[in-house]
């Protein structure tokens, strides 16, 4: 096998996670499946934000949001504040796919502490009204539908988080499961 990194520092890429990763590596583990494999799984392993989309999500999360929703069509992730809504429309460096779960984990890196998002473990747990009650206004933090469908199904919800919900995700499940919760059948929202 070659020595580690040996063409020099520009053959090697950066993952998500701050570890080096060496293509030469890669190649000679993966050499059947040829340099254009090889070149697709660097780009999709070191996504990173464009540099605009990053400082604007910076100034947003800096502020306060009540909620975020993201429209996956038109690229754009809208966050409700206490001055009302604020649009940042996203320039993907690579696959939209990819990228916007990279801005959802830039979201739930800053609402919840965790560097990878909505962690996948605890989305079933949530759903099953099992949420934290001062976790719920975080939840709606992250752009995450499944996110939302937790709050609404927590039992400390309350009529201004389902006012927050309702404008993250207003389908029809979101409502019936809030409208269950006498709270906010007697608030604003019922």
């Amino acid at each position: 096998m070659r020595p580690y990194n040996y063409r020099g520092f520009h053959r090697r890429a950066w993952t998500t996670t701050g570890a080096p990763f060496d293509i030469d590596q890669w190649r000679y583990k993966n050499r059947r499946y040829g340099a254009f494999a090889a070149r697709c799984y660097v780009r999709c392993v070191a996504i990173e934000l464009a540099t605009e989309d990053g400082l604007r999500l910076a100034v947003l999360m800096v502020g306060e949001v009540h909620a975020v929703r993201i429209d996956e069509g038109a690229l754009t992730l809208y966050a409700l504040t206490p001055k009302g809504e604020a649009r940042v429309p996203l320039n993907p460096t690579c696959r939209p796919e990819a990228y916007l779960t990279r801005v959802r984990e830039t979201l739930g890196g800053h609402a919840l502490g965790s560097p990878g998002g909505y962690p996948v473990h605890l989305r079933h747990w949530t759903r099953m009204g099992q949420a934290s009650p001062k976790n719920l206004e975080a939840l709606l933090k992250l752009g995450e539908p499944e996110a939302v469908a937790a709050v609404a199904h927590a039992p400390g919800l309350t009529d201004e988080l389902a006012r927050r919900g309702w404008w993250a995700l207003p389908t029809v499940e979101v409502a019936r499961v809030m409208l269950a919760h006498p709270a906010v059948r007697a608030g604003t929202m019922g």
